[in-house]
């Protein structure tokens, strides 16, 4: 099997983790390089993590080692994604460095204004490298998929499934991680509940993010005859049999 190089660009650190961390740790676990782009690297204006964006930026970055995981911040920070030219300059030249095989990002329809922000200017810099570059890039990517987060996303109508019932106790695990880190701000216990999973016979907390990672999963893995799965919009049409094999 050939091996691709995967990018996912999202706007906070549990966006990705949300979007595709389960065929993210299943396309690690194939032997497939994969890299996480975030756009808001810098949390020095959002009460939920200043005066601990450096201890909690290291922690985010163990999550994704840990996982087998690259990542990468811009220098944006919370809410300050723009619609210009310099975030399509930036993610043009991560692109081009990286030349991945795949890109995934935020769909459009999004009330979050980072996520939509951060979706378009992925969507423009990938599949239009050559004009945000003052050379001639490495590449192009072969495939670029939207995915959804949670009820901010409107309008979402998927067309490529992905079976993630091996790798969704992992993702589950991160993003209840994440949800304790934000904990710490508000003093609350973040748990909404302690689950069993009988697939994989793993046990992890269900907290605000994960509950709704996990509800998705299971909503998405019965709309395609499977446990759990992820569910994305293809942009660049395929026949059948070339749609997302890791």
């Amino acid at each position: 099997m050939e091996r691709k190089t995967i990018v996912g660009v999202g706007a906070h650190m549990d966006d990705l983790w949300y979007g595709m961390g389960g065929l993210a740790l299943k396309a690690v676990r194939k032997g497939h390089r994969v890299i996480f782009i975030n756009t808001v690297g810098d949390y020095t204006n959002w009460p939920v993590t200043r005066g601990r964006e450096s201890e909690i930026k290291a922690k985010v970055k163990g999550f994704a080692i840990d996982k087998g995981i690259t990542i990468h911040f811009l220098d944006y920070k919370y809410e300050h994604v723009p619609d210009d030219i310099d975030i399509l300059k930036k993610l043009a030249e991560h692109f081009d460095e990286i030349n991945p095989d795949l890109i995934f990002l935020h769909w459009y329809d999004d009330t979050n204004r980072d996520h939509w922000k951060s979706g378009v200017a992925t969507l423009y810099s990938g599949l239009h490298r050559p004009c945000f570059l003052e050379r001639e890039p490495s590449g192009s990517p072969s495939e670029v998929y939207a995915f959804q987060l949670d009820a901010q996303c409107r309008s979402f109508i998927p067309n490529v499934y992905v079976d993630i019932t091996e790798t969704l106790p992992d993702v589950l695990e991160v993003l209840a991680a994440i949800d304790h880190i934000y904990a710490e701000y508000t003093k609350a216990d973040c748990v909404k509940a302690r689950v069993e999973d009988l697939i994989t016979n793993r046990k992890f907390e269900l907290t605000v993010h994960s509950a709704q990672k996990y509800a998705l999963a299971v909503t998405r893995g019965s709309e395609c005859g499977v446990t759990y799965a992820e569910a994305f919009y293809s942009y660049i049409k395929r026949p059948a049999d070339q749609m997302l094999y890791i």
